[in-house]
């Protein structure tokens, strides 16, 4: 629609424009504007200036960067902590394959109970020494693997270490033996 007044402004999608009637001679002043001519039409359009669009998109700017912010940051407090669990754990298992290692290679028969006196683990030499598979000493009561005649001594003494469970000596100065699961004895070292 062409309109006959002189200037005015027009609300299209794009936003706000403004407009003026010239004459196509008119010297344009404005190095911004770009002049589109034709036979039987001209077109001026003219561009914002850097400086205004700073202005627009400073805020902008500042604002986009504060949410950035709000939004990483609990992602990499995040990331980080997934990274410290995953070390830890990794360590962990480090040292559970650490353990495993040096309690099978020990060159010594290990035997490891719980407070209630029940074999919880065993190593190889146990098979070697007692002539027994470990399935058939796991769950045994610690005592059953030692003659008659001091098994009850050996449970008092078991009752006093967890009570007051400190490196010390056990049967030194003792005279000590192992029941074979054929029945047969050997002499053994007890350390607790």
């Amino acid at each position: 629609r062409v309109s006959k007044e002189p200037e005015g402004q027009v609300r299209h999608a794009g936003g706000l424009f403004t407009w003026r009637h010239f004459s196509p001679g008119e010297t344009i002043q404005n190095p911004q504007t770009n002049v589109i001519a034709d036979e039987g039409f001209l077109v001026l359009a003219s561009e914002i200036a850097a400086p205004e669009w700073k202005g627009v998109f400073a805020g902008l700017r500042g604002t986009f960067w504060m949410m950035a912010a709000l939004l990483l940051a609990p992602l990499a407090i995040a990331a980080r902590f997934f990274l410290q669990k995953e070390h830890a754990a990794a360590e962990t298992q480090n040292s559970k394959l650490m353990f495993e290692r040096l309690f099978e290679n020990a060159p010594d028969a290990t035997i490891l109970v719980n407070k209630a006196g029940k074999i919880v683990r065993a190593n190889a030499q146990v098979e070697t020494l007692f002539r027994a598979s470990r399935a058939e000493v796991i769950g045994l009561d610690v005592e059953e693997l030692m003659p008659k005649r001091y098994r009850e001594r050996h449970q008092v003494h078991l009752l006093q270490y967890f009570k007051n469970p400190q490196p010390r000596a056990m049967g030194v100065g003792l005279e000590l033996f192992g029941l074979r699961r054929d029945g047969s004895e050997f002499p053994v070292e007890d350390r607790k």
